[in-house]
């Protein structure tokens, strides 16, 4: 068999939108602690002015660590998924650039999970485990041919896993 190669990666425009979502709480979240805003809910329940401090700040502190979060994403970039008959390359993790080069033979378990439309293929070897998920796939297509090749290569104990 040839070198087979998909493309592996993030759509940018669902990415550039939440980074923008987690700067804005950020921002909202601090200039409310600045400003010392109180918090009222639906006009019935008043929460006191310094309870209302803390959830402002746990509010700007959760849109950095979601800006940051997605950063790293996009910091990943556009990866590739390489399968031929010696060897499978895969991104090793979410955000990762770093690839891992599995020989076919050792693989111990292919795993296909499904949730709310989302497949992940479940890799483990004797190096650890990799997922691959449908979403970074260019099209639904694309992550099933991935699949049948990397399961026609693994060998039968693994398949039945």
């Amino acid at each position: 068999m040839r070198e087979v190669r998909f493309s592996y990666g993030s759509g940018p425009g669902a990415l550039v939108f939440g980074v923008l979502v987690g700067v804005a709480l950020a921002a909202f979240g601090a200039y409310a602690f600045a400003q010392g805003w109180g918090l009222r809910m639906y006009s019935v329940v008043d929460v006191d002015p310094e309870i209302a401090r803390w959830f402002y700040l746990a509010l700007a502190a959760l849109g950095v660590a979601c800006a940051i979060g997605l950063v790293s994403v996009i910091a990943a970039g556009r990866r590739e998924v390489v399968v031929s008959d010696q060897r499978i390359e895969a991104p090793k993790g979410e955000t990762s650039r770093r690839t891992v080069v599995i020989a076919p033979e050792s693989i111990s378990r292919l795993k296909l999970l499904t949730t709310q439309g989302l497949a992940t293929l479940q890799i483990r070897h004797r190096g650890g485990t990799v997922r691959l998920r449908s979403q970074h796939f260019a099209d639904r297509g694309a992550f099933e041919d991935c699949v049948r090749l990397i399961s026609s290569l693994a060998p039968e104990t693994a398949r039945r896993g």
